[in-house]
């Protein structure tokens, strides 16, 4: 697994890059925020590996795991479990949500 920097991860997001980025928080603090065009599979999903995969439609597939921030560990957890399932292209966004609002880019929220 790899880690994956706020701006090469902006780049990705607005160059329409061809990944998965997914929240792995729980499905409220998803709705209160999140990057632009991530989905949410909550690592505490039973199912968080197979919803991963599904939505990757490959374990060659990249996928970016995020979560809220350098204080939070869920997204190591959630890429601890993708690699010990055979994802092979996988990258961590270490700063989450707390990163990305903090270089002024933009969240989203659901009603």
């Amino acid at each position: 697994m790899r880690t994956v920097e706020t701006e090469d991860l902006r780049l990705m997001v607005e160059n329409g890059r061809d990944f998965t980025l997914i929240n792995v928080l729980s499905p409220r603090q998803f709705r209160q925020q999140h990057i632009p065009g991530s989905i949410n599979i909550p690592l505490a999903s039973e199912t968080f590996v197979q919803q991963a995969l599904d939505a990757a439609g490959s374990l060659n597939a990249p996928v970016v795991v995020y979560c809220a921030g350098i204080e939070c560990d869920a997204s190591d957890k959630a890429a601890e479990k993708l690699e010990a399932a055979g994802f092979r292209n996988l990258y961590v966004y270490e700063g989450g949500i707390e990163a990305w609002e903090e270089s002024g880019l933009a969240l989203n929220a659901l009603a």
